[in-house]
């Protein structure tokens, strides 16, 4: 698959450059017709005033000023020497047999539709011996009228006919049009000849870029292929990889939980003991809860060991002798918390944190040295716990927003005696201190 992308990736770089040279001669060659046609339409565009004169001088000849021409037996010399210049560039070469009057009142004048054809003169028809004669017609006329030029050649014809002085407009003009279209036409006839030439390499260049869009096909096909078992050998080496990290993490796994093997069986051991002793430490852990807040650290101490514990062993119920409160009823991260949030690590201390936490009444903390309220307040700060006492006038409105949005409450400076209408919160969760 390799070789084949790099041999159709070489056949596609030739075509590239071919295409690409071809474009660039392409452009050069648009530029240059360009040019040249640009260069025409600018002296045809300098030599249209004076056409659009004379086909003005035609818009003033009428009619009937050219049948009155066609009608004189023997017309003025001037007229007759300019209906001479417009038979020479008018009449078709080959039927020019010959310019007396009788023949230009014939083949020129008794055209009836001169003066359209003359306002639709095609100056390509215009051959060169038509164009020497018209000028040394236009020479002899000049000669003839003393030398006159231009516009006063115009004016002094215009006195003898209207008609003629327009034919003599229309002729000149058209004489001096030729010439600047004779000048032009090669430069006309190079663009198109260029133009010609441009069409067919435009051709040649289509035909090479539509085999490059062939064998780029080919090569983009080829390269997907490739791309599809790449992606699959990708995946096969991230697998092995993956295998491997795993490989070596269950080695070391197995390596370095072989220490572990002893203690943990040592650990099911002692849970397969722990788990027949529940019941008796089930029992004291909550009896611990339901009686022994009140009392004091040593109380609760002499209570729980000295004789819930004896009447345990009397009845014999299973418990265990190195029962722990802190270990059963609460673990090392809970009580690390606990004194994250200002509550004192000593072993009362935590006694009062799990019966505050886990009792099923609210607590009556009694805490002259302000620590449970610390606590309290700091653990309970995320949970928008509300501060109320029973001297606000809306405590009651205060108590029933947080029980209905599930906030906890804290009761501060309570007296001794607490308003039977508070009853209320020994059915809630509620710390009063």
């Amino acid at each position: 698959m390799i070789k084949d992308i790099n041999a159709n990736t070489e056949i596609a770089n030739k075509q590239a450059d071919e295409a690409s040279k071809k474009k660039a001669q392409l452009e050069i060659q648009n530029a240059t017709i360009t040019e040249k046609k640009a260069e025409a339409d600018q002296k045809l565009e300098a030599a249209q005033p004076i056409m659009e004169e004379a086909q003005q001088a035609l818009n003033d000849i009428s009619q009937k000023e050219l049948s009155e021409l066609k009608v004189l037996a023997t017309p003025p010399e001037a007229v007759l020497r300019v209906c001479k210049v417009a038979f020479f560039l008018y009449v078709e070469l080959k039927e020019q047999k010959d310019d007396t009057w009788a023949s230009l009142k014939t083949k020129l004048l008794g055209d009836m539709q001169l003066l359209t054809g003359l306002r639709q003169f095609d100056i390509t028809t215009v051959k060169g011996e038509m164009s020497r004669k018209a000028k040394g017609a236009i020479k002899e006329l000049k000669k003839y009228m003393g030398g006159l030029e231009g516009h006063e050649l115009f004016m002094a014809l215009k006195t003898k006919s209207q008609a003629a002085a327009g034919l003599y407009k229309w002729a000149s003009a058209t004489d001096k049009y030729y010439d600047i279209f004779r000048m032009v036409e090669p430069l006309k006839n190079e663009a198109e000849k260029m133009q010609k030439q441009k069409e067919e390499a435009e051709i040649k260049l289509n035909e090479t870029l539509e085999n490059l869009a062939h064998v780029e096909a080919e090569l983009k096909k080829l390269n997907a292929q490739q791309k599809i078992k790449q992606d699959e050998l990708d995946i096969l080496l991230k697998r092995q990889a993956e295998m491997k990290r795993k490989l070596d993490a269950a080695s070391k796994l197995i390596t370095g939980l072989g220490s572990e093997q002893k203690r943990w069986t040592q650990q099911n051991e002692d849970n397969k003991v722990d788990k027949v002793k529940l019941v008796g430490d089930c029992l004291t852990a909550s009896a611990f809860l339901s009686y022994s807040g009140p009392f004091n650290f040593v109380l609760r101490k002499k209570m729980i060991f000295e004789h819930w514990k004896t009447d345990l062993i009397e009845k014999e119920l299973p418990n265990k002798d190195t029962f722990s409160l802190q270990n059963f009823l609460s673990s090392d991260v809970e009580v690390a918390q606990w004194a994250a949030d200002g509550l004192p690590s000593d072993e009362l201390s935590v006694q009062n944190g799990i019966l505050t936490n886990f009792a099923s009444r609210y607590p009556l903390c009694i805490d002259p040295q302000m620590q449970a309220v610390s606590w309290i307040k700091s653990k309970e700060a995320k949970n928008n716990m509300k501060l109320l006492t029973f001297n606000q006038a809306d405590y009651m409105k205060q108590l029933e927003m947080a029980i209905r949005f599930g906030n906890p409450v804290l009761f501060e400076n309570i007296s001794t005696e607490i308003d039977p209408l508070n009853s209320i919160g020994e059915t809630m969760n509620i710390s009063c201190v």
